[in-house]
């Protein structure tokens, strides 16, 4: 598995939430997580929009969910007409594309 990064998109006090990745196929939905697939002590910290990176497994009903979810560093873009990227010198990386342009 690789790791994927993205944001946390809702946090509850029960032990569980949601999580957006930074690059998603159109109409995926926000992958859920537990606080025991988290890296010790991280659950407790989170926030919405923190940024985090995480490895997406399989449950036994087929359903995508994070593991190994653990705060990432924020990475610092530009957004140009809601497209941003990220990176410096030769290397530019897309991070995210609207939903209204076509790639």
């Amino acid at each position: 598995m690789s790791r994927v990064f993205g944001h946390v998109s809702d946090v509850g006090p029960r032990g569980f939430g949601f999580l957006r990745p930074e690059v998603a196929d159109p109409g995926q939905k926000d992958i859920h997580f537990h606080a025991a697939f988290s890296k010790e002590g991280v659950f407790d910290q989170l926030k919405v929009n923190d940024r985090v990176s995480f490895e997406i497994a399989t449950t036994s009903e087929g359903k995508p969910h994070a593991v190994k979810v653990k705060l990432a560093p924020r990475q610092v873009g530009l957004t140009l007409f809601g497209i941003t990227y990220a990176g410096g010198g030769s290397a530019v990386k897309v991070l995210s594309v609207p939903s209204f342009v076509s790639v």
